[in-house]
């Protein structure tokens, strides 16, 4: 067994000239990593999960390893046991605690999560069933997770002091667990971020520097103006003018009784040209109903009468400004 502080003494000739190593640790795990960099806070290891740290002075054994032993290994085989809680009305806190875990799971690299009825081994639905009963308990888990198949076991509980408590343990090295305690105040979801970090923790797997970064709130893009624009004042609305004269006059032509005085906004000359043509037209067809003998007749001239009391209107009320 060689100490950290010795080995780096050792390694610095040649951590250039075979970067891989099969590493024996102090708890009895063994990874198959990269070295990345050695300084005196400690060793960065590279797995294909993500990055390990072992502290200066930490008992490892070190053997050389191949590129290609290190790109051959398989996924860790996860199981996430239903989260717990001791109090009836957390439950629901739990549950949603296990699916954030889980969550943080599938994204790892390298790592395959399942539930334990989802393990991959036919024919043991009764040791399923007994490790999805384990609850906290390291024995357990570590014995039925063996007898699985499995590399990792990962279990959460809410305490009675609404304490959460997501723990880890690798099934093969059970000296190599974790557990983090997660004080939980107010609703689940605020936890969030704790949740995973401790999920990586647990896994003994630096958390990355930009782990579940806050939404950024952008301020509204400022708009850049000269000195004279700023100074310079609203426009006026436009102002209202009237028709032109000569569109005043083909309007007094037209067979609408007022409508130049409408063009105008001359409501007083409206009335008074709507009131003549009116008039008018009435005579007209009253003369009209004395002097002609057909039917014809009396609709020409009635049509006659009354536009000509139209035109005599408009002329006379909509064209005086």
């Amino acid at each position: 067994m060689i100490r950290f502080g010795a080995f780096l003494w050792l390694f610095c000739g040649t951590a250039f000239a075979a970067e891989y190593r099969h590493v024996t640790l102090d708890n009895g795990r063994e990874v198959l990593a990269e070295i990345v960099t050695i300084n005196a806070e400690g060793m960065n290891l590279r797995l294909p999960q993500g990055n390990l740290i072992v502290p200066p002075n930490t008992p490892a054994i070190f053997a050389p390893l191949s590129a290609a032993e290190f790109e051959q290994q398989q996924p860790w085989k996860v199981a996430i046991l239903p989260f717990g809680a001791v109090n009836t009305e957390d439950k629901a806190a739990a549950t949603a605690a296990q699916f954030m875990a889980l969550r943080v799971l599938e994204e790892l690299s390298a790592v395959r999560p399942m539930s334990p009825i989802d393990i991959p081994i036919p024919g043991r639905d009764s040791d399923k069933r007994a490790l999805a009963q384990c609850g906290m308990s390291l024995p357990c888990a570590t014995r039925l997770g063996d007898s699985l198949g499995l590399d990792v076991v990962v279990m959460g509980q809410i305490d009675r002091d609404g304490t959460l408590h997501l723990g880890a343990v690798f099934v093969q090295s059970p000296a190599a667990r974790k557990r983090v305690k997660i004080e939980l105040h107010g609703a689940i979801m605020e936890h969030r971020d704790e949740i995973y970090r401790a999920q990586y923790n647990v896994l003994f797997i630096a958390t990355p520097e930009k782990a579940r970064p806050e939404p950024v709130v952008r301020a509204p893009i400022p708009v850049v103006t000269s000195p004279a624009e700023r100074t310079k004042p609203a426009p006026a609305p436009e102002r209202w003018q009237p028709p032109p004269q000569s569109a005043l006059n083909r309007m007094a032509w037209a067979p609408v009784p007022g409508l130049p005085s409408l063009a105008q906004r001359d409501m007083a000359g409206f009335g008074a040209a709507l009131g003549v043509a009116t008039v008018g037209a009435s005579v007209g067809v009253a003369v009209a109903g004395t002097a002609t003998t057909s039917t014809a007749q009396f609709v020409t001239m009635s049509l006659l009468s009354s536009y000509t009391a139209t035109v005599v209107a408009n002329h006379l009320f909509g064209l005086s400004r």
